[in-house]
């Protein structure tokens, strides 16, 4: 059976730039002294287009977030959303 997913082109689609200035904040990454590919997962990899990434490049995107061509320019760092944002859409979705 040949996996119908493998060998797509990356294919850039960044919808939450609409959402990333509520959703988090533009941030540096941290600057480590190396980075070190420990496990790489080519067939999840082959799904996204991600398959043809280099090792460096690979270590630079996952590793340092590097962003990739026609996706966010920077990496994002989670806000904080009052949880009882959480509880009345909670709620709202499952009254009691």
């Amino acid at each position: 059976m040949t996996n119908s997913l493998a060998n797509l082109e990356y294919s850039p689609d960044p919808a939450i730039a609409d959402l990333r200035n509520w959703l988090g904040s533009e941030v540096d990454a941290a600057d480590f002294p190396k980075t070190q590919i420990r496990f790489r997962n080519h067939q999840a990899a082959e799904t996204v287009g991600l398959d043809t990434l280099s090792d460096d490049r690979w270590a630079k995107h996952f590793g340092r977030f590097a962003p990739l061509p026609g996706n966010l320019p920077r990496p994002l760092a989670l806000k904080y959303h009052e949880p009882s944002l959480l509880w009345h859409w909670l709620d709202k979705a499952w009254p009691l």
